[in-house]
């Protein structure tokens, strides 16, 4: 009938899915609270458009915070960002003629200045993520003010052994990377 449908809560297990579904269907938009993968907001906005996204804070059940950062801190346009806060919202809701639309802040939030991660994966998973290498992820870490993370590989859930020699050799020479060490 054409009536926009929003999917809630997008996350990275179902994100192949539904980019599939809205590249097929002009009316579905995504609301991406959950979409905390690194980099999957970027694809969804390349596959689908900013116009198509919109931005939820999952509250009171999540930390506003996560929801904002996706956006943030996300590599995108100030007019996507600002589309995906506020501007696709009120064309769906038609409140652009009654309420100005609010005026991005120009800056995002401060990051701390001491981080340590302890969730950074390495390798192919089966999910629609980024391949990543150890100096990429070294980069990141930087621009994020992250001064540690314990990365686990792929392989660990496939070959426990091969997984922690690929970690191994990923982190070697890397002081700001460390690994979790797989048994079985």
């Amino acid at each position: 009938y054409g009536v926009p449908l929003i999917a809630l809560g997008i996350h990275y297990t179902q994100v192949s899915e539904c980019i599939e579904v809205m590249e097929r269907y002009p009316h579905l938009y995504a609301e991406v609270h959950r979409l905390g993968t690194y980099r999957a907001l970027e694809m969804l906005v390349r596959r689908v458009g900013a116009e198509r996204v919109l931005f939820g804070s999952g509250a009171p059940q999540k930390p506003v915070a996560s929801a904002l950062n996706v956006v943030w801190f996300a590599d995108l346009s100030d007019a996507d960002r600002q589309a995906i806060f506020a501007g696709n919202a009120m064309r769906l809701l038609r409140l652009g003629e009654t309420i100005a639309a609010p005026a991005l802040s120009p800056a995002p939030p401060t990051l701390p200045q001491r981080i340590f991660d302890v969730h950074v994966h390495l390798g192919r998973w089966s999910l629609p993520t980024p391949l990543v290498s150890a100096a990429e992820t070294v980069a990141a870490l930087k621009q994020y003010h992250i001064e540690q993370c314990v990365l686990s590989p792929s392989l660990l859930v496939y070959d426990c052994a091969e997984g922690n020699r690929e970690v191994e050799a990923a982190i070697a020479g890397h002081p700001s990377l460390l690994a979790y060490v797989a048994v079985d």
